[in-house]
């Protein structure tokens, strides 16, 4: 995937979608589905305290619409979001209590 994203802001790039999976996540079961293709299943998703990042991973967007879909099935979670294909898209996700929390940016997040 590295060598078709070069310049994720240059209009003739395929945009992406960066997922990044952050903090609460403890040996938590994660599958995502992007329009309803499973793209990630883990069954131990741990977050790093030090750096606040469990995962991540990166999609192309399809064109038309892009529906991402959270689960985590042995917490009975589930959750969607939607786009429309566009620039490139960054979501970080974290497990606050029994809910998904997903945080929309069109900039990458930091990381120490």
């Amino acid at each position: 995937m590295g060598s078709k994203l070069k310049n994720a802001g240059s209009s003739d790039q395929q945009p992406f979608f960066h997922i990044a999976l952050q903090e609460g996540f403890n040996k938590d079961e994660v599958h995502i589905e992007h329009n309803d293709k499973s793209i990630y299943q883990k069954n131990t998703v741990t977050s790093d305290l030090r750096i606040g990042l469990a995962d991540s991973l990166e999609v192309p967007q399809l064109a038309g619409q892009n529906t991402i879909k959270f689960i985590l099935p042995k917490k009975r979670i589930e959750q969607s979001i939607t786009f429309q294909y566009s620039s490139t898209v960054y979501l970080a996700v974290s497990l606050v209590g029994d809910e998904l929390r997903v945080l929309v940016s069109d900039g990458a997040f930091g990381y120490l």
